[in-house]
């Protein structure tokens, strides 16, 4: 059997994506341990893990103490927690996944266009607090008025 390799977790990020990463790799789950645990954790993989995986937006610092660190592979759009300075200084390649979201975004985009325009969220309120009971909604215009 071909062992797995090592692959450091560096914060919880996308549950269904962490279990795959469990599944097919030997993680380390560097977001559950302790201040002097991480250290330790980072000591025992110096030369043996390569690769962390985390959440975009956030990443621990202690992962730039991993002198074998080749790639930081970001879940989701944006780097915005990546010390590019740390990472340009060492080599160390920097991957995330851009423009998985455009068309989720659009949606919501067109999804709060049509809320608005149409008074939903108002109307909703109206029928479970039954007020219609009592009187009638009251009329809103939309696009084509």
């Amino acid at each position: 059997m071909v062992p797995k390799h090592s692959v450091l977790l560096a914060n919880e990020f996308h549950p269904e994506t962490i279990q795959k990463l469990d599944e097919k790799f030997q993680t380390h789950h560097l977001w559950k341990l302790s201040s002097d645990k991480k250290k330790r954790l980072i000591q025992e993989l110096q030369g043996k893990c390569e690769a962390i995986a985390t959440a975009s937006w956030m990443v621990d610092e202690t992962i730039y103490e991993l002198d074998c660190l080749k790639i930081i592979s970001c879940f989701g759009v944006g780097v915005d927690g990546v010390n590019f300075e740390v990472t340009r200084s060492r080599n160390i390649r920097v991957t995330n996944t851009p423009d998985v979201l455009n068309d989720a975004v659009a949606d919501i985009a067109l999804a709060l266009v049509l809320a608005t325009t149409r008074n939903i969220v108002n109307a909703d309120r109206f029928v479970r607090e039954k007020e219609m009971v009592a009187r009638t909604a009251p009329l809103r215009n939309g696009f084509s008025r």
